[in-house]
């Protein structure tokens, strides 16, 4: 009897393994909606409509001034039924600023993690959740981030200072999570295209989605996308199917009902992905 339970249990392991799969988004909210008239029910109608297991958000405000003294993170997780996690990167304008994770599964354990950055800059951190996904076997290490930038570069200096701050947030983090065992996401509004010197460094460890960038895969700015600076890497121990796009269609925007281009001034990365 306990040979054919032990069976038995192999089996529904292996089935389970066969079916992995999980959906994934990074969006910068920019803490709430354009302009800072935030609206979060029609960000979280976003966010249902994404139906996402886990999703990175970026630029979420924490009862600042601008925002009507809201507690955006908890307000969106309260519409959407989400779990939750925050992590603030400044104190500002009476309240806190920074990143978080939304997902609909339990969160087993989370940390944040210090980036550097230079003298004067805005700090920089990454969120990690980790989090029980019922399609997954083992817990998902899920890594959120919003890297640095050096506001109006101009002088091959500043470039030079902007392009080095994200390197080195990218060496931190690849450091991190090189510690981290099992599966593993990073996300984020990375603030660099995808053959930038921080990207390059995080594909050694990673896999992006995005093999290149095209039209098809540009986040900023959603009404007339120009540029894509928002990503989301995998870990590379396992193969994966990956369905991974950009919201920047209308045929899209009539599936779902949501006219991203009114949500944020970025639009979301979404990504699926089934074990091969």
């Amino acid at each position: 009897m306990k040979k054919l339970i032990f069976i038995f249990t192999l089996i529904l392991s292996i089935i389970t393994f066969a079916e992995e799969k999980i959906k994934v988004v990074s969006f910068n909210i920019a803490a709430g909606a354009k302009n800072f008239k935030a609206d979060l029910n029609k960000t979280a109608d976003a966010i249902k409509a994404l139906d996402a297991d886990i999703i990175g958000i970026q630029e979420v405000d924490r009862l600042t001034k601008r925002s009507g003294y809201v507690d955006q993170i908890k307000v969106l997780a309260d519409l959407t039924g989400y779990n939750f996690v925050f992590g603030k990167t400044i104190d500002f304008d009476g309240g806190e600023y920074g990143i978080g994770i939304l997902t609909k599964h339990p969160i087993l354990k989370a940390e944040k993690i210090a980036l550097p950055n230079e003298p004067n800059e805005e700090p920089r951190v990454a969120l990690m959740a980790q989090v029980k996904v019922p399609t997954i076997q083992e817990p998902v290490n899920f890594i959120n981030t919003h890297l640095g930038i050096v506001l109006n570069a101009k002088t091959d200096e500043e470039l030079a200072r902007d392009s080095s701050i994200r390197v080195r947030q990218a060496k931190v983090i690849n450091d991190y999570a090189a510690k981290i065992k099992g599966l593993k996401f990073l996300v984020g509004d990375m603030n660099d295209g995808i053959n930038s010197d921080s990207m390059t460094l995080l594909k050694y460890n990673w896999k992006c989605v995005f093999d290149e960038e095209t039209p098809n895969t540009y986040t900023y700015s959603a009404t007339e996308p120009f540029k894509g600076i928002d990503f989301i890497f995998v870990s590379p121990e396992k193969q994966w199917n990956i369905n991974a796009f950009v919201p920047s269609t209308e045929e899209y925007r009539n599936e779902t009902g949501i006219d991203w281009r009114i949500i944020s001034d970025h639009l979301p990365v979404i990504a699926t992905f089934e074990a091969k």
